[in-house]
């Protein structure tokens, strides 16, 4: 059942404090937040902060959307705690790298906010009991009273948005995703698992940093992009049908939202979401030539493959590849799902049998060199 219908949008020309501080305040009195908070005791911040990159870089939450936050929760007596797993190796030594390079570490210090650094887990049935029974998330996420989930508008090579739902798998510790992601190959049940953690977890207050954003082969290793605004919803799923309509995509085109709408937690288009704030700006900045993911974009592979069962379709679609400039570093070795890659004569070379088309190395390539490879053939 869709609970919360309501988005508020601002439009935001920079990361400076006091125009960040002024949308988020409007953003909260629109969805009510205090009714939300004025009883909560611990209040958990959950922001993206997936890969050890500075602001600028747009992979990553700004820290200035912490501080505009901390100073709407200034008037509550909670404990108030950021909570975040960064993909691959997870260790207190990784995240105080991580709060340090993202900006978060001052940003935290500056307004009050603690810092998690206990990288334990707890087990916590699934709401829905869909595809997934139980999940393993971070032990600091036990007992909050308030979810706020920070989260970074971006593109994202597998599921092709990453906004407000997408956000919450970092509740997932470490290496923990990555099992996930070997258990759910395909997209729809990956998809599923997902939206039941963040239904399970329950953010209350979404606010999505779409100031700068991120096109291409995003999460990471997109091309950074000015966006212009702020989006909140007491519904993640909600905030996120009106984040895609914002970057110009059309209906069907993000699959976690097509299956959120089977599963009831949306409305299948922005018509059906009562939207509040800058409505004219909203009209004016709606991306019309967004750059997608090279895994999306449209061509005739499915066509082409139907006819044959889709025997041939793993050979045509898709598929990540190393560069010629890889450094044979050995990450993606470390953090593929499928164990499909290996470091030969010092560069990664990809199992086409075994890879399951995740792109977690793409994702994580800590120098942006795990490309993909595209059969120009069949592009429209």
């Amino acid at each position: 059942m869709i609970s919360e219908n309501k988005v508020s949008y601002y439009k935001a020309d920079s990361y400076l404090e006091e125009e960040i501080t002024e949308c988020v305040r409007k953003i909260f009195d629109d969805i009510s937040a205090d009714d939300i908070l004025k009883n909560a005791k611990k209040i958990v911040i959950k922001p993206n902060l997936v890969i050890r990159r500075g602001p600028d870089a747009c992979s990553t939450t700004h820290p200035m959307m912490l501080t505009a936050v901390m100073k709407q929760l200034e008037k509550y007596d909670a404990r108030k705690i950021i909570v975040e797993s960064p993909g691959g190796f997870f260790n207190e030594a990784i995240l105080k790298g991580l709060y340090k390079t993202t900006g978060f570490e001052d940003a935290a210090k500056n307004s009050g906010c603690e810092l998690n650094f206990d990288v334990e887990s707890i087990t916590i049935p699934s709401k829905r009991h869909g595809v997934i029974s139980e999940f393993n998330v971070l032990r600091e996420f036990e007992g909050a009273d308030v979810i706020i989930n920070l989260c970074k508008l971006k593109t994202h090579t597998l599921t092709t948005m990453s906004a407000a739902s997408k956000n919450m798998y970092g509740a997932i510790p470490g290496l923990q995703k990555f099992e996930l992601h070997a258990r759910f190959p395909e997209i729809e049940r990956f998809s599923s698992m997902v939206l039941e953690l963040t239904e399970t977890l329950a953010p209350a207050i979404n606010i999505v940093d779409a100031v700068y954003g991120m096109e291409g082969n995003g999460p990471n290793n997109g091309t950074a992009r000015f966006f212009g605004g702020i989006f909140g919803s007491r519904s993640p799923f909600v905030c996120d049908v009106v984040c895609r309509d914002y970057l110009g995509l059309p209906e069907n085109s993000v699959e976690m939202l097509d299956v959120a709408n089977q599963m009831g937690l949306c409305p299948k288009t922005v018509g059906e979401i009562t939207l509040v704030g800058d409505l004219e700006e909203y009209k004016k900045r709606k991306l019309k030539d967004l750059k997608m993911p090279d895994t999306k974009k449209l061509n005739l592979i499915t066509t082409f493959t139907q006819g044959f069962g889709g025997r041939f379709r793993r050979f045509l679609e898709s598929r990540p590849v190393a560069m010629k400039d890889c450094k044979g570093c050995g990450k993606c070795a470390d953090f593929c799902p499928a164990k499909a890659i290996k470091i030969v004569k010092g560069k990664a070379k990809i199992d086409r049998e075994a890879c399951i088309k995740c792109y977690c190395c793409q994702e994580l390539c800590p120098f942006g060199l795990m490309g993909i490879k595209r059969f120009g053939i069949f592009d429209l």
